[in-house]
């Protein structure tokens, strides 16, 4: 049903887009009962059940702030029909075939009530269809720990995964919905995906210098991975018109177990990595409203752990994260006459460890191939954002947040702390324009100040993949950047017209430039402190059409990005100038209920120029080394490496 309406696109993941944006809440009998798991829902419930779709644009899921609080989200409500409540209904399917065999099976189980919603489900296969992805998170939560090691794996080829992968998953969820009260509600999602993936592949990768000359090589892999995820989550929450109070808890787990062999030429490297993610994290929310005052706390608090391991051959990478973060806020929004006053306070701080030893089976205690350090940042911020809205279509904001942000770095193998603090101003102004119910134009224009992800900080060395290692020194990287983006909506509902234009514009200035060079079969890779700007210009079209000749709809999707931006290789700096036109033309169609028609046929075009200049290397810093792992001697059974430093050669261990 939703696929074929115009003006949404509904993802392989049951993600949905409205107007070419996600939207935020789905809803079932005005009812939020997957949350951020929506996938589930809208990939199960039957179509022959729901009487309708509700769009609501400018959607404040939030009672006490309607209003007040003015939003830009979407969401999206299904009505049923009368014999879809308040029953329980189910479906199922099963499935073999040959290959030498193959099997797929599901069972799903749904009850929507007014008190009481559920929703059940299991889906399996061993012929290469990912039902976990229906799991998929697709609102997002705090950002999650980086991996730090991996197994190889070449590049994946540009179709869909389900034609070149062989993985066997289950899927297993089980979701339910209590209305206590007429405004409190409790909901428990839990869910559990395993899966056995096997990989074959090969790839063929060339290096093109300025030079002229070009390096490549030729790759291929054999990969087994399994993986067994677990998610739980429990909010209970309270929605009136003047209170609202949610409390989420989510709790995930992860393992991965992996085991492959990659062959470079005459040079084979097994590899045995595993990964182990648990994350515990609590979002509070609390308003009040008092006549056209709100006072509003915002929390989100997570712990995150994750150990890791990749053996190749006679090398062994341990590393262990940990992350604690918490964001908060405190508003107090004001109105009066025309006029909105919310200013807020704003306290986030991240704390993150890393630990990693790199050895032989016969062990390294070298601190040059261990890290062991510590990082912190915190973030206060005062913000001021000032509303007007003289009438109805017509809405003008301003934000001016200033405050300090400061980092905390400690590299204790060496015993060096080091903290500094940065002052920031990052003003925005945005501006709404809506002409009648059909046509509305948005717009925004803002500075930022972006500094270093401190997670990429290793005083010591770091195996990444069979042939890489890795080291970046404590190095302060920032950047500015300057953003404008304007959005132009036109949805003509009695037509089946829905039509949007976006335009984004963004200037940033760096300190720094990403360099790599390829010197007797090693790459280096440097982080470069160098003065550097960027611009991009990103135009996007997306048109969708009902057809009733067709019974479906027209989709038109057009993107063009030009851009420039300069990068460092083989010891040059190059300007990059690039021209890239993207799109999708497709259609979908049910002429009878016994078919359903989609066409996609997608394109890519793109034009890119580069141009070369110089530079002094007297200014140039190096930061980031990354080395070859193909040096395995199995007749001595002697593992041999060198690490480039700046135009030197030195040996790191034989």
């Amino acid at each position: 049903v939703l696929g074929r309406m115009p003006g949404i696109q509904v993802d392989e993941s049951g993600g949905i887009k409205y107007h070419g944006r996600a939207i935020s809440k789905f809803y079932v009998e005005g009812l939020d009962l997957m949350g951020a798991m929506y996938g589930i829902a809208s990939g199960s419930i039957k179509a022959e059940d729901v009487a309708s779709v509700e769009v609501y644009e400018r959607h404040q899921p939030i009672k006490s702030l309607r209003e007040l609080v003015p939003s830009d989200n979407s969401a999206i409500n299904l009505k049923l029909k009368q014999g879809a409540k308040g029953t329980w209904s189910g479906s199922g399917e099963a499935g073999l075939g040959y290959s030498p065999m193959l099997w797929k099976a599901g069972l799903t189980g749904m009850f929507f009530g007014r008190g009481f919603q559920t929703l059940d489900l299991y889906k399996g296969n061993n012929a290469g269809d990912r039902n976990g992805r229906m799991l998929k998170e697709q609102v997002r939560g705090l950002d999650a720990i980086g991996e730090m090691v991996r197994v190889f794996i070449p590049f994946s080829p540009s179709v869909s995964e389900d034609r070149y992968l062989d993985f066997t998953e289950h899927a297993l969820s089980g979701n339910a919905l209590v209305k206590m009260k007429e405004d409190v509600t409790f909901r428990s999602n839990v869910s559990l995906v395993t899966s056995d993936e096997l990989t074959n592949g090969s790839a063929r990768s060339v290096y093109n210098f300025a030079d002229g000359d070009t390096v490549s090589y030729d790759e291929s892999m054999a990969l087994r991975r399994i993986s067994r995820k677990l998610t739980f989550e429990g909010q209970v929450e309270k929605n009136s018109d003047k209170t609202f109070i949610r409390d989420n808890i989510r709790l995930n787990g992860l393992l991965d177990d992996e085991h492959g062999t990659v062959t470079d030429g005459e040079v084979s490297s097994a590899q045995v990595g595993s990964r182990r993610y648990v994350s515990i994290a609590n979002d509070l929310y609390l308003t009040r409203r008092i006549g056209n005052r709100a006072v509003r706390f915002m929390s989100v608090t997570g712990y995150q752990d994750l150990p890791e391991m990749l053996e190749v051959n006679t090398a062994v990478q341990h590393v262990t994260q940990g992350m604690l973060s918490s964001s908060n806020r405190a508003h107090l929004t004001m109105t009066r006459n025309s006029w909105t006053y919310d200013p807020a306070i704003v306290l986030n701080f991240t704390v993150h460890s890393l630990n990693s030893e790199l050895e032989r089976k016969s062990g390294i205690t070298d601190n040059e191939l261990r890290n062991d350090r510590f990082a912190s940042r915190t973030d206060f911020l005062l913000q001021n954002n000032i509303g007007w809205k003289p009438v109805y279509w017509f809405r003008l904001g301003v934000n001016i947040p200033v405050g300090a942000i400061a980092f905390v770095h400690d590299n204790r193998i060496v015993s060096d702390r080091n903290s500094e603090i940065h002052l920031v101003l990052n003003p925005s102004v945005y501006n709404e324009l809506s002409f009648g119910q059909k046509l509305g134009l948005t717009s925004r224009v803002g500075y930022s100040s972006v500094f270093e992800d401190d997670r990429q900080w290793l005083p010591g060395y770091l195996m990444n993949t069979y042939r890489t290692i890795r080291r970046s020194d404590k190095y302060s990287q920032k950047s500015g950047r300057l953003t404008a983006m304007s959005s132009l909506k036109y949805t003509e509902v009695t037509r089946s017209l829905f039509m949007n234009f976006d335009v984004t514009m963004m200037k940033e200035a760096r300190n720094f430039i990403l360099s790599s060079d390829h010197t007797d079969g090693y790459i280096t890779d440097n982080v470069v402190a160098y003065d550097n700007e960027s611009s991009t210009l990103q135009l996007s079209l997306g048109i969708s059409k009902g057809i009733s000749a067709i019974l479906g709809n027209v989709d038109i999707r057009l993107d063009y990005m030009t851009g420039t931006s300069p990068y460092m290789r083989q010891g040059v700096v190059m300007d990059s100038d690039s021209d890239i036109l993207s799109g999708t033309v497709g259609f979908t169609s049910a002429p009878a209920d016994y078919i359903d028609i989609k066409y996609d046929a997608p394109f890519l075009q793109g034009l890119s120029f580069q141009a070369t200049g110089a530079y002094d290397i007297s200014t140039l810093q190096s930061r980031t080394l990354m080395l070859k792992y193909d040096c395995y001697d199995y007749t001595t059974d002697t593992f041999a490496a060198s690490v480039k430093t700046e135009n030197e050669y030195s040996e790191l261990w034989t």
